[in-house]
């Protein structure tokens, strides 16, 4: 049965009237509100034509796709900030949006089914004539090459595809890290274990860099600094219990993560072992993903400004867009330290 405005209007306890309007990118509705009922729409499967941009449009406009990777952005608290991003840079400058969701990338090998989804998005995206594609979340790489392949320009947030030419919109990964793990060096703590995700990504890599050269700041022995990698994870992506018993063993009293996530995994990993945090054991992250209705204590992270990511990628694809034949380009977008009460001086 397909989604309906009336379905999308219960799923968000709002009127019709509001969801219509949204979905027809009336300005006087609220940015926050139009990227909550487009991010609905994606999730939800909404194909009604007032899904399809139609603000009246000229020579002069441009419309861009905001494409969504479910495996990466599904119920995640901080796409809905880069959507609202995007919806309030697109109206300042008088840009169309419309937001879909890829087929997830995890699927492969993909059916048949995901396979003909795929190419229909292809297919829609160069009938419709979108003048760039933002991509948001991990895509598959074949994907996003052939986007390209059809002259669409990609900006994408955070990801790095290689041999593919796009731009990209990031975090400052290595400043920021270097700053967060100076925070732990100004407490005392000289004995720090960076942990790793347990996927590869170029941003964890620089945010790996900027611990190095945090500790090298703050005049801390590398050879005294421990590494957690990927090798520390069972198949479902969660800490084993060895690999926690090898960081305790080697006398850490900081761990600094490579995002919230992994932050979290260890605060439950200590948790269970009546390791006290952060009397016994200071915990740093990164993103500041705060999870809804998390009962965790609040992380000490650097915070990220998904919004103005969202509103660097609406610029950046204006950019490419009227400069089409210049290099890529990057645009990193500075975090904040949120202190938090996850940290403290080591325990003597």
């Amino acid at each position: 049965m397909s989604c309906t405005i009336q379905d999308i209007a219960r799923e968000l306890n709002l009127s019709t009237a509001t969801v219509s309007r949204s979905l027809k990118q009336n300005a006087r509705i609220a940015a926050t509100t139009r990227a909550k009922v487009a991010e609905a729409a994606a999730r939800m499967g909404y194909q009604g034509r007032s899904r399809r941009i139609t603000t009246q449009t000229t020579s002069q406009q441009f419309k861009v796709a905001v494409l969504l990777s479910s495996a990466s952005h599904k119920d995640s608290p901080n796409t809905l900030r880069e959507l609202q991003g995007i919806q309030s840079q697109a109206d300042d400058m008088g840009m169309a949006v419309e937001v879909d969701y890829a087929v997830d990338y995890r699927h492969q090998p993909y059916t048949e089914a995901d396979l003909a989804q795929r190419q229909a998005m292809l297919d829609h995206l160069q009938k419709e004539r979108h003048h760039a594609a933002l991509l948001l979340g991990r895509h598959d790489p074949t994907f996003v090459a052939a986007l390209r392949q059809q002259f669409v320009p990609v900006i994408a947030l955070g990801w790095k595809y290689p041999n593919v030419e796009h731009d990209l919109v990031s975090s400052n990964n290595m400043t920021d890290y270097a700053l967060a793990t100076q925070k732990l060096a100004e407490l005392g703590h000289t004995r720090i274990t960076y942990v790793d995700e347990c996927y590869k990504a170029s941003f964890h890599d620089q945010r790996h860099a900027g611990f190095l050269q945090g500790c090298c700041s703050a005049g801390l022995a590398i050879s005294e600094q421990h590494f957690f990698s990927a090798d520390g994870y069972d198949d479902r992506g969660n800490i084993r219990d060895d690999a926690i018993d090898a960081l305790l063993a080697q006398g850490t009293t900081a761990c600094a993560c490579a995002n919230d996530r992994v932050a979290y995994l260890l605060l439950d990993a200590f948790a269970k072992r009546s390791i006290s945090v952060p009397d016994q054991m200071s915990i740093i992250g990164y993103d500041g993903m705060q999870p809804v209705g998390q009962s965790q204590l609040r992380l000490a992270t650097m915070s990220q400004d998904f919004m103005e990511q969202g509103r660097a990628c609406v610029s950046l694809a204006h950019r490419r867009i009227t400069q089409p034949s210049s290099s890529n380009w990057s645009v990193s977008i500075n975090g904040h330290w949120s202190a938090g009460q996850t940290i403290a001086p080591p325990c003597r």
